[in-house]
C-alpha cells in the first residue's frame, strides 16, 4: 500500500448520529459488505459503509 495523504481523504461518519467513525477512503474507493458499529454509546448501531 502506497502512502496516502489523510488530508485528502474522507472520514467515514455514522450516518444514524453522525459521529465519526475512525477509517478513512478516498474518493476513488469501491466498497460494499464492510459492517462498523458505533463508537456513540446512545447510538451503538451497526451500519454498512457503501462507497
Amino acid at each position: 500500500m502506497a502512502d496516502r495523504d489523510i488530508s485528502k481523504m474522507k472520514k467515514v461518519v455514522c450516518p444514524y448520529c453522525g459521529t465519526p467513525v475512525n477509517t478513512f477512503y478516498d474518493k476513488d474507493a469501491e466498497c460494499k459488505g464492510v459492517f462498523f458499529k458505533c463508537k456513540n454509546k446512545k447510538c451503538a448501531k451497526q451500519f454498512e459503509l457503501r462507497i
